[in-house]
């Protein structure tokens, strides 16, 4: 699921095979979005794996902003602010 996809037009995102490879804080990330506001990621530097759900979905990014939420909670991400 993990193997690179070669498209004859660049995808918006790093789609595998079944799997979307995005960045966390720097950190490479596999995960998965449902069509219902649903997204599964997990962190293999860090060996975390996150669930979240949201009633309408978030609408732009490719990562849920909770997730970034929960690594600053966590102490394992600094705010950009």
């Amino acid at each position: 699921m993990l193997e690179p996809v070669s498209y004859s037009t660049p995808a918006k995102l790093d789609y595998r095979m079944g799997i979307y490879k995005v960045q966390v804080n720097g950190m490479d990330a596999y995960g998965h979005s449902g069509f219902w506001g649903t997204q599964v990621l997990y962190i293999p530097q860090m060996d975390l794996y996150l669930a979240a759900h949201y009633s309408g979905g978030w609408g732009g990014g490719a990562v849920a902003p909770i997730f970034v939420k929960v690594l600053m909670a966590m102490g394992k991400m600094e705010s950009d602010r």
